[in-house]
Order: C-alpha cells, then structure tokens, then sequence
C-alpha cells in the first residue's frame, strides 16, 4: 500500500488500523497480500510486514490472513533463490510463517505471478504447478488469475478464466492426496527466512513507529526497489495540536 510509491505511510498507517478497526467491529478478518516483492523487496521483509499487521490485528480485536506471494520476482531473479526449482523457495515461504504464527495462509495475489507468459496454455499450466504446490503445503486458500488477467491489463475473457480454472481442477485431482518433496535447499531457505525476518523485526521495532520505520527502509529501500508513496502526505495531524 505504501512501498510501491502508492500512500503516504502515515496515511496509510492511519486508514489501515481504521480499516482493521472495522472490520474487528463486524467480527471479520482482514487479509494482506504480500505484494512489495513484486518491486524487488525481499521477501523476509514483505513477510515481517505480513505479520506486523497479524500483531495489529490481534491488538485491534480481529484476526489476519496471510497472503504470502508465490511469485517470480525481481529479488529472486537476481539472488537465484529459484535458479534450480520454484518448489523450495515458495514452500520454505509457507513453513516460515507456519513456524512463526498460527494464522491462516493464502497465497496469492496471484499465485504463479511473472512466471506467466502471454501463452495461454502455457499461462494455465503454471498457475495450475503453482496450486498443486499450494495444496501439497496444505495451505487454506490460493487466488488464481485467468490466463489473460495473468500477463494483460486488458479485459479479462470468460474462456481464458475457464482456462485456469480447468488447469487448477486437473491438477488438484492429477496431486490427489500426494505431494511435493523439497529438496534440502528448502530447510537452509526457510531458516535464512526465520533469521532475517527476525532481524527486520527487531529493526522496525528500533524505529519510533511504524511510519518512521517504512521511511527509513527497514521494510524495504530504495535499493530493494521500494519507494513509499506520497498520496494523502501531509493530511495526518495529531489530536490536540
């Protein structure tokens, strides 16, 4: 909401805890996609800003869900997390956060995202790898995108939702009750992921709010890609002065 040069973190800080407010009043949970990994942030930050809003949630009396992001991004791309196999990056994501907090997890937004191509079938095939995994990692729910929506901003085409759809119910029935079997390379990125996003927590937690700590980048930077918004800066003043 901020890192993509989108709200001022103020602002956004404000309306956010307004919305969570909200919805704890009508006895619903809130979700929170993780989609600052789609400007390059790593993904240990993004996830310690999912479960920064988990916490927020609880203070505010209502529950998150966690939309940790299966996606091809510009931080993976250039490290290699995902050189060998998209399997052991995207499952050590999902056993982190299950190793961290007990919340529900929905990957999204969508799954399989930049690893679609314009290809139709080719775009139906990943998001369906990409459900398959979701499933073998017993997670709650996914969101998936037609084979249009996957790579266009264009209008979206009843066949090309079918598409994903179809592709989706083979492979969940191709899986069946079997699953996927990481390499070891997954326990070695799930334990980098615990460490780091520890340290990215213990950084915000230095920071003299959460604003401050999105300004100074401790949720992502420059480098990383990230750039907090400016849209409602300067419309936030403190009750009394």
């Amino acid at each position: 909401g901020s890192l993509g040069a989108g709200t001022d973190p103020e602002r956004l800080t404000i309306d956010g805890i307004e919305s969570i407010k909200i919805a704890g009043r009508y006895h619903m949970a809130f979700d929170i996609p993780g989609n600052d990994e789609l400007s390059g942030v790593p993904s240990w930050k993004t996830l310690a800003g999912l479960l920064i809003n988990v916490m927020l949630g609880k203070k505010l009396g209502t529950n998150a869900i966690l939309k940790p992001l299966f996606c091809y991004g510009p931080h993976i791309v250039l490290n290699g997390q995902m050189k060998l196999n998209f399997v052991d990056y995207n499952a050590a994501k999902i056993l982190a956060l299950k190793e961290i907090v007990d919340c529900p997890i929905w990957p999204g937004e969508p799954i399989a995202f930049m690893t679609q191509t314009e290809d139709r079938v080719q775009s139906a095939n990943a998001t369906s790898y990409h459900a398959a995994l979701a499933a073998s990692l017993d997670v709650d729910a996914i969101t998936i995108a037609s084979t249009d929506e996957a790579y266009s901003r264009g209008p979206i085409s009843i066949s090309s939702r079918i598409d994903s759809i179809r592709a989706v119910t083979d492979a969940f029935r191709f899986m069946g009750n079997a699953g996927f079997s990481p390499t070891s390379e997954m326990q070695i990125f799930k334990d980098q992921l615990i460490e780091k996003i520890t340290e990215t927590l213990r950084a915000v937690a230095q920071a003299e709010n959460l604003p401050d700590a999105i300004n100074k980048g401790f949720l992502g930077n420059a480098e990383d890609g990230a750039y907090p918004g400016k849209f409602g800066k300067g419309t936030v003043t403190l009750a009394g002065i």
